[in-house]
């Protein structure tokens, strides 16, 4: 009788062990899984409002080189001719301004905004832009003369028999990206953002933060991450925020800039909206 009690027990304490570690690897398992599913979320997140802006940018700058293969390069001046594919591309993109600068200093503005004396396009950032990259491109923001607001400019090199005769340009008002990029809402507490490759914050729900502050300089912990935006394509990094929460930060970076589209969410909430999913 004792022998047997002995034996039930010696049973009884192997299947115990054998059940405890079955539970803690299915336990170790499942972390794995819901790790592997939250960051696999925030990635597919982060791409999809990348891509969003990156279609947005794409249509506005179709817009701008309809409008410059419009445009007769050979005489380029205030005629008719230069002036309605201008105002034309205005109401087509709903930019504030669309315009030209030539080599010899001239402003040809759609707008038919009047620059100011010793005023020179060639100065302003969205010529240097065009002079820098050489093909259609968009500039970062930057505070527009004719509105005072920052705006993004999209800009074109004209050529005329293969001859550079001058830069057009189109702003659009920063909170035109703002609407396509503050709309997504994925939890509580988390929300998306672009920066470009030095940090310098571009769009951001606290409007104290565009173009006045870094990202490494409002989260440290993210600050020796910077530079690996550049060298992956989609990637997620866990930091402790300034609020004193864990958080989770995604980023994409948008085709044919140096800017990155970030989401960030505090940890536990990704994590709680995993598991009532998964």
């Amino acid at each position: 009788m004792k022998y047997n009690s002995k034996k039930t027990i010696t049973i009884i304490t192997a299947c115990s062990v054998v059940i405890l570690i079955a539970m803690l690897v299915n336990y170790r398992l499942t972390q794995h899984v819901v790790e592997s599913t939250v960051i696999a979320q925030q990635e597919d997140i982060a791409d999809k409002a990348a891509n969003t802006v990156e279609i947005w940018l794409n249509q506005q700058m179709k817009i701008l080189e309809a409008a410059a293969n419009s445009i007769s390069t050979n005489d380029l001046n205030q005629n008719p001719a230069t002036m309605l594919p201008l105002r034309m591309a205005m109401q087509a993109g709903h930019f504030t301004d669309v315009y030209i600068g030539t080599p010899e200093g001239v402003l040809i503005d759609g707008a038919q905004w009047q620059p100011p004396p010793g005023y020179d396009p060639r100065d302003r950032p969205w010529y240097k832009r065009a002079i820098e990259t050489g093909t259609l491109s968009f500039t970062t923001p930057y505070i527009d003369m004719v509105t005072n607001k920052l705006v993004i400019a999209l800009v074109k090199p004209l050529l005329a028999d293969g001859s550079f005769v001058g830069v057009m340009g189109a702003d659009t008002v920063l909170e035109t990206l703002v609407e396509n990029v503050l709309n997504y809402k994925q939890s509580e507490s988390g929300f998306a953002f672009i920066i470009e490759k030095s940090g310098t914050i571009i769009v951001h729900p606290n409007k104290d933060y565009v173009m006045r502050a870094r990202l490494q300089t409002i989260e440290p912990e993210l600050a020796n991450k910077i530079g690996t935006f550049k060298s992956t394509g989609s990637s997620t990094f866990s930091y402790r925020s300034t609020d004193g929460r864990d958080h989770l930060l995604s980023s994409k970076p948008i085709r044919g800039s140096e800017w990155y589209l970030c989401v960030t969410v505090p940890r536990d909430e990704a994590y709680s909206m995993t598991r009532s999913t998964t």
